[in-house]
Protein backbone atom coordinates (compact mmCIF):
# COMPACT_ATOMS: atom_id res chain seq x y z
CA UNK A 1 0.00 0.00 0.00
CA UNK A 2 2.77 2.31 0.55
CA UNK A 3 4.54 1.49 -2.49
CA UNK A 4 1.45 2.45 -4.42
CA UNK A 5 0.55 5.40 -2.56
CA UNK A 6 4.06 6.40 -3.23
CA UNK A 7 3.67 6.06 -7.46
CA UNK A 8 0.44 7.88 -6.90
CA UNK A 9 2.54 10.47 -5.33
CA UNK A 10 5.30 11.21 -7.56
CA UNK A 11 3.27 10.59 -10.73
CA UNK A 12 0.58 13.49 -9.86
CA UNK A 13 3.20 15.60 -8.47
CA UNK A 14 3.24 17.86 -11.28
CA UNK A 15 -0.55 17.28 -11.87
CA UNK A 16 -1.48 19.40 -8.56
CA UNK A 17 -0.61 15.93 -6.41
CA UNK A 18 -1.79 12.96 -4.70
CA UNK A 19 -5.10 14.04 -3.62
CA UNK A 20 -6.27 15.66 -6.77
CA UNK A 21 -4.73 12.45 -8.51
CA UNK A 22 -7.24 10.29 -6.29
CA UNK A 23 -10.40 12.54 -7.28
CA UNK A 24 -9.57 12.01 -10.91
CA UNK A 25 -9.03 8.28 -10.46
CA UNK A 26 -12.21 8.75 -8.18
CA UNK A 27 -14.65 10.44 -10.69
CA UNK A 28 -13.01 8.24 -13.69
CA UNK A 29 -14.40 5.29 -12.60
CA UNK A 30 -17.46 5.69 -10.31
CA UNK A 31 -19.30 9.24 -11.64
CA UNK A 32 -20.84 8.55 -14.64
CA UNK A 33 -23.01 11.38 -14.65
CA UNK A 34 -19.52 13.49 -15.15
CA UNK A 35 -17.79 10.79 -17.09
CA UNK A 36 -21.02 9.76 -19.62
CA UNK A 37 -19.32 7.45 -21.86
CA UNK A 38 -18.26 5.02 -18.93
CA UNK A 39 -20.77 2.29 -19.23
CA UNK A 40 -20.53 2.38 -23.35
CA UNK A 41 -16.58 2.90 -23.95
CA UNK A 42 -15.39 1.77 -21.24
CA UNK A 43 -17.08 -1.23 -19.55
CA UNK A 44 -18.98 -2.38 -22.53
CA UNK A 45 -16.04 -1.50 -24.61
CA UNK A 46 -13.76 -4.55 -23.09
CA UNK A 47 -15.52 -6.96 -25.09
CA UNK A 48 -18.54 -5.62 -26.88
CA UNK A 49 -17.01 -3.00 -29.44
CA UNK A 50 -16.25 -3.11 -33.25
CA UNK A 51 -15.64 -1.10 -35.80
CA UNK A 52 -14.22 2.38 -35.09
CA UNK A 53 -16.06 2.43 -31.39
CA UNK A 54 -19.34 2.83 -33.27
CA UNK A 55 -21.67 -0.28 -33.15
CA UNK A 56 -21.36 -2.93 -29.87
CA UNK A 57 -22.62 -5.34 -28.32
CA UNK A 58 -25.48 -3.69 -25.41
CA UNK A 59 -24.75 -4.01 -22.00
CA UNK A 60 -27.30 -6.56 -20.81
CA UNK A 61 -25.60 -8.90 -23.70
CA UNK A 62 -22.31 -8.42 -22.32
CA UNK A 63 -23.34 -9.16 -18.96
CA UNK A 64 -25.19 -12.68 -19.87
CA UNK A 65 -21.58 -13.46 -21.84
CA UNK A 66 -19.73 -12.65 -18.17
CA UNK A 67 -22.31 -14.75 -16.21
CA UNK A 68 -21.57 -17.48 -18.84
CA UNK A 69 -17.70 -17.12 -18.58
CA UNK A 70 -17.97 -17.14 -14.78
CA UNK A 71 -20.14 -20.11 -14.98
CA UNK A 72 -17.14 -21.78 -17.15
CA UNK A 73 -14.81 -21.09 -14.49
CA UNK A 74 -17.04 -22.52 -11.49
CA UNK A 75 -17.25 -25.89 -13.93
CA UNK A 76 -14.11 -26.56 -14.37
CA UNK A 77 -11.62 -29.48 -12.25
CA UNK A 78 -10.70 -28.03 -9.62
CA UNK A 79 -6.85 -26.95 -9.67
CA UNK A 80 -5.05 -25.74 -6.31
CA UNK A 81 -3.46 -22.68 -6.47
CA UNK A 82 -1.37 -20.72 -4.14
CA UNK A 83 -3.17 -17.81 -2.44
CA UNK A 84 -0.43 -15.32 -3.18
CA UNK A 85 -0.43 -16.34 -7.41
CA UNK A 86 -4.35 -15.64 -7.22
CA UNK A 87 -4.07 -12.30 -4.79
CA UNK A 88 -1.43 -11.31 -7.51
CA UNK A 89 -3.13 -11.78 -10.86
CA UNK A 90 -5.94 -10.07 -9.52
CA UNK A 91 -3.67 -7.13 -8.63
CA UNK A 92 -1.99 -7.15 -12.06
CA UNK A 93 -5.65 -6.45 -13.30
CA UNK A 94 -6.58 -3.71 -11.07
CA UNK A 95 -3.28 -1.72 -11.14
CA UNK A 96 -4.02 -2.36 -15.27
CA UNK A 97 -6.73 -0.08 -15.03
CA UNK A 98 -5.10 2.36 -12.92
CA UNK A 99 -2.08 2.92 -15.02
CA UNK A 100 -4.30 3.12 -18.14
CA UNK A 101 -6.26 5.58 -16.31
CA UNK A 102 -3.39 7.74 -14.95
CA UNK A 103 -1.55 7.79 -18.82
CA UNK A 104 -4.47 8.64 -20.18
CA UNK A 105 -5.09 11.70 -17.94
CA UNK A 106 -1.58 13.15 -17.96
CA UNK A 107 -0.60 12.38 -21.88
CA UNK A 108 -3.78 13.17 -23.58
CA UNK A 109 -6.67 15.02 -21.27
CA UNK A 110 -4.06 17.23 -20.40
CA UNK A 111 -0.94 16.57 -22.64
CA UNK A 112 -2.89 16.42 -25.92
CA UNK A 113 -6.42 17.70 -24.93
CA UNK A 114 -4.94 20.35 -22.98
CA UNK A 115 -8.19 20.31 -20.60
CA UNK A 116 -5.93 21.24 -17.57
CA UNK A 117 -9.24 21.63 -15.62
CA UNK A 118 -10.29 18.49 -15.79
CA UNK A 119 -11.40 16.06 -13.33
CA UNK A 120 -11.31 12.69 -15.19
CA UNK A 121 -9.23 10.99 -17.35
CA UNK A 122 -10.52 11.23 -21.06
CA UNK A 123 -9.77 8.84 -23.98
CA UNK A 124 -9.56 5.51 -21.94
CA UNK A 125 -11.35 2.18 -24.00
CA UNK A 126 -12.56 -1.13 -22.65
CA UNK A 127 -10.39 -2.17 -25.16
CA UNK A 128 -6.84 -1.64 -23.10
CA UNK A 129 -8.31 -3.80 -20.49
CA UNK A 130 -9.18 -6.90 -22.73
CA UNK A 131 -5.92 -8.84 -22.50
CA UNK A 132 -5.92 -8.35 -19.16
CA UNK A 133 -9.08 -10.15 -18.02
CA UNK A 134 -7.13 -13.53 -18.49
CA UNK A 135 -5.30 -12.58 -15.03
CA UNK A 136 -9.25 -12.77 -13.45
CA UNK A 137 -9.24 -16.65 -14.20
CA UNK A 138 -7.33 -17.57 -10.87
CA UNK A 139 -9.67 -15.32 -9.02
CA UNK A 140 -12.55 -17.65 -10.52
CA UNK A 141 -10.65 -20.89 -9.80
CA UNK A 142 -10.28 -19.54 -6.33
CA UNK A 143 -13.95 -19.07 -5.84
CA UNK A 144 -15.00 -22.30 -6.49
CA UNK A 145 -14.00 -23.16 -2.61
CA UNK A 146 -16.93 -20.85 -1.67
CA UNK A 147 -19.51 -20.96 -5.11
CA UNK A 148 -20.26 -24.24 -6.37
CA UNK A 149 -22.53 -24.43 -9.78
CA UNK A 150 -22.65 -28.38 -11.33
CA UNK A 151 -23.05 -28.39 -14.77
CA UNK A 152 -22.73 -31.53 -16.94
CA UNK A 153 -20.19 -31.58 -19.71
CA UNK A 154 -22.72 -32.30 -22.44
CA UNK A 155 -24.85 -29.20 -20.98
CA UNK A 156 -22.15 -26.92 -20.51
CA UNK A 157 -21.04 -27.80 -24.30
CA UNK A 158 -24.38 -27.42 -25.88
CA UNK A 159 -24.21 -24.20 -23.93
CA UNK A 160 -20.64 -23.21 -25.22
CA UNK A 161 -21.61 -23.49 -28.26
CA UNK A 162 -25.11 -21.90 -28.74
CA UNK A 163 -23.76 -19.12 -26.68
CA UNK A 164 -20.74 -18.72 -29.28
CA UNK A 165 -22.90 -18.92 -31.86
CA UNK A 166 -25.53 -15.89 -30.68
CA UNK A 167 -22.42 -13.96 -30.15
CA UNK A 168 -21.21 -14.42 -33.85
CA UNK A 169 -24.66 -13.69 -35.61
CA UNK A 170 -25.75 -10.86 -33.52
CA UNK A 171 -21.97 -9.18 -34.32
CA UNK A 172 -22.68 -10.45 -37.85
CA UNK A 173 -26.48 -8.21 -37.98
CA UNK A 174 -25.45 -5.61 -35.95
CA UNK A 175 -22.35 -5.18 -38.45
CA UNK A 176 -24.32 -5.29 -41.38
CA UNK A 177 -27.10 -2.99 -40.03
CA UNK A 178 -24.68 -0.63 -39.55
CA UNK A 179 -22.49 -0.53 -42.30
CA UNK A 180 -24.80 -1.91 -45.37
CA UNK A 181 -27.97 0.13 -44.41
CA UNK A 182 -28.66 3.40 -45.44
CA UNK A 183 -29.68 4.95 -42.08
CA UNK A 184 -27.54 2.40 -39.81
CA UNK A 185 -30.43 -0.20 -39.39
CA UNK A 186 -32.15 2.05 -37.81
CA UNK A 187 -35.74 1.12 -39.81
CA UNK A 188 -34.76 -2.26 -40.63
CA UNK A 189 -38.11 -3.95 -39.65
CA UNK A 190 -39.92 -1.20 -41.42
CA UNK A 191 -37.96 -1.44 -44.66
CA UNK A 192 -38.41 -5.08 -44.77
CA UNK A 193 -41.94 -5.38 -44.11
CA UNK A 194 -42.44 -2.73 -46.49
CA UNK A 195 -40.01 -5.19 -49.00
CA UNK A 196 -42.17 -8.19 -48.47
CA UNK A 197 -45.87 -6.21 -48.91
CA UNK A 198 -44.32 -5.20 -52.28
CA UNK A 199 -43.38 -8.84 -53.23
CA UNK A 200 -47.28 -10.04 -52.09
Amino acid sequence: MVVIRGALQYYFKNYDGLTRGLQVLFNTFFRPDIKTDLDSTVVTGIVGNFGWLTHRFPEWFVILDFIFLFLILLNEPKIKLQNRFVFTSTIIFLINIIMVSMTMFTLWTVGALKQFDFMHAVGEQGRYYTPFLLCLIPMGIFLQKFITVKISNFVMRDLFVSVVVINFIYFVVLTLLFYYTTDGGVRFILQIIKWIRGIL
